[in-house]
């Protein structure tokens, strides 16, 4: 389904700005009993070289990541943090300070979708802070509309609603460059608290918008490990965030360059 029409399924509203706190989100445990943090989790699965990890203690020595907002490579995992693409604040302004603690903690902590989580530099996440579309975007240009796509499948997977601000820039940004950019399905998440008699409906979320996307069949089924559209458009692996996943023929996007069955090595 594309980005403009998952957009659509949400709910525009005025933020809750009012209560937040971090501690609420619980962020930063070990989500699979497996010894790693959920920051060692996020730099393991996105290096692009095998990391160097503590043994006993799980913490990332090196690697080589890169840094999609400024398209920056870097070794030292110490100047690298884990960006919340959808900052907990903004996530509870927009719905989640309706949401039990669980939940708030599968949000922080998310590994599910990789669209959720990323290792970017300081700099630049020093730069988004908590800011939503409307105020802030990547420096990376070829990143902009993939970044706004995530953006789109994180508030539609969580129910969470946008602000007028927020909703229109992104609309008119996807309008002007990229209307037909896709939106791959998302894992389901776990249920939401309900809301209080009081509180507005909750933004329709995977039960309602997933079967409708599945229904357009917007997943290749030469990558059975992620969801990435057919062509057109073709797409390289800079256009994605996915490394190292099951390629079998035809490979349309060519992102099995040297046919071992695994795309985007590197």
């Amino acid at each position: 389904m594309s980005a403009l029409a998952v957009l659509d399924f949400i709910r525009v509203e005025n933020e809750h700005q009012d209560g937040y706190d971090r501690t609420l989100f619980a962020e930063g445990f070990d989500v699979d009993g497996d010894g790693c943090t959920t920051r060692a989790e996020v730099l393991i699965r996105g290096t692009l070289v095998l990391p160097q990890v503590d043994p006993f203690g799980c913490q990332v020595a090196a690697g080589e990541w890169l840094s999609v907002y400024d398209r920056v490579t870097v070794t030292d995992p110490a100047l690298l943090q884990v960006d919340h693409v959808v900052a907990l604040d903004e996530a509870w302004d927009s719905g989640a300070w309706r949401w039990d603690g669980v939940r708030r903690a599968d949000f922080a902590n998310d590994l599910d979708d990789p669209r959720t989580l990323r290792a970017v530099t300081i700099a630049t996440n020093a730069a988004k802070g908590n800011a939503d579309p409307s105020n802030w975007l990547p420096p990376n240009e070829a990143q902009v509309c993939t970044y706004l796509s995530d953006w789109i499948a994180i508030k539609a997977r969580w129910g969470l609603s946008m602000d007028q601000s927020e909703a229109g820039r992104i609309r008119n940004v996807l309008t002007e460059r990229c209307p037909d950019k896709q939106v791959p399905l998302w894992p389901e998440t776990s249920p939401s608290t309900p809301p209080d008699a009081t509180a507005p409906a909750p933004t329709p979320t995977v039960p309602q918008i997933q079967p409708a996307v599945e229904a357009l069949g917007t997943c290749d089924p030469s990558y059975p490990d992620v969801c990435i559209p057919p062509p057109p458009p073709y797409l390289d692996c800079g256009d994605i965030e996915f490394r190292r996943f099951t390629v079998v023929p035809p490979d349309p996007h060519e992102f099995d360059g040297n046919a071992d069955g695994v795309g985007c090595e590197s």
